[in-house]
């Protein structure tokens, strides 16, 4: 029910269920996403095959690169179980681009009960309200970065920070949103479909600022963004860090190793 309007190559889903069946025997279905599964999107040459292989029996969930047929296939590999629980907890875990991969996918070799299901709370998922979380990190190294970004001279280093800055503004509004998990160009996609008039808004200033080495709009914007979340976060921030090991430093010669 959900492949419906989806176009795909008969050619290309035949070619992954072919090295899907031999390299990965026992699995119960595959979720195929990505250009190469959609005619109306344009593949490269470098655009890989994204496939995500589901078992019936418990696996310890991985990820590997590997070519066959001549293609780069990417796949991700879980049991039905452990991407039950990912789906459901999806939005806590910050696991948007998961949600968009179970949605836009399509079944191989066909839908089933299971896939249906897993795509329905999915769905609910996607429309669910976003989980309230703590922004403040976001908020300071924004910033840090606006900081940086005024008093910066050299065109190289402006450049970079502009880069920066653009890329943090769209995962502020992305995590407000809830829907942050995405990464590289999927992020963009992401902002254009949950946030389209903040992402024209974004794109203009950067890209004005790049060209004219300006970033006076840019940084106005990112003011104009962080001031319902309680504007810039200079003092009164923490975060705790996650805790390491502890190596104890050994006696040191003729030294009171007390502090």
């Amino acid at each position: 029910m959900h492949q419906e309007g989806l176009r795909m190559s008969r050619n290309i889903s035949d070619t992954v269920m072919e090295v899907i069946k031999q390299r990965y025997p026992d699995h119960a279905f595959v979720l195929f996403y990505g250009s190469h599964a959609k005619e109306e999107e344009i593949t490269t040459p470098q655009s890989d095959l994204d496939v995500m292989v589901l078992y019936s029996r418990a696996t310890k969930p991985f990820r590997e690169t590997f070519r066959a047929t001549g293609y780069l296939f990417d796949v991700f590999v879980y049991d039905i179980e452990s991407i039950n629980y990912l789906v459901h907890h999806a939005n806590r875990l910050s696991m948007a681009s998961l949600i968009h991969i179970i949605l836009e996918s399509t079944v191989l070799p066909e839908a089933n009960p299971i896939s249906d299901h897993l795509k329905s709370i999915a769905e609910q998922v996607n429309q669910s309200p976003p989980v309230q979380r703590d922004l403040g990190p976001l908020r300071h190294y924004i910033t840090n970065t606006i900081d940086d970004l005024q008093w910066c001279q050299d065109a190289r280093d402006k450049t970079a920070l502009m880069v920066d800055l653009y890329r943090s503004l769209m995962n502020l509004m992305l995590a407000t949103l809830g829907k942050e998990g995405h990464t590289r160009k999927h992020a963009v996609a992401a902002i254009r479909l949950a946030a389209p008039d903040f992402f024209m808004h974004l794109d203009t200033k950067f890209h004005e600022g790049i060209q004219n080495q300006d970033p006076r709009s840019l940084i106005l914007l990112a003011y104009e963004t962080l001031q319902p979340l309680g504007g810039p976060l200079r003092e009164g921030f923490r975060l705790n860090l996650q805790e390491r090991a502890r190596l104890a430093i050994p006696p040191l010669k003729g030294q009171d190793n007390s502090i």
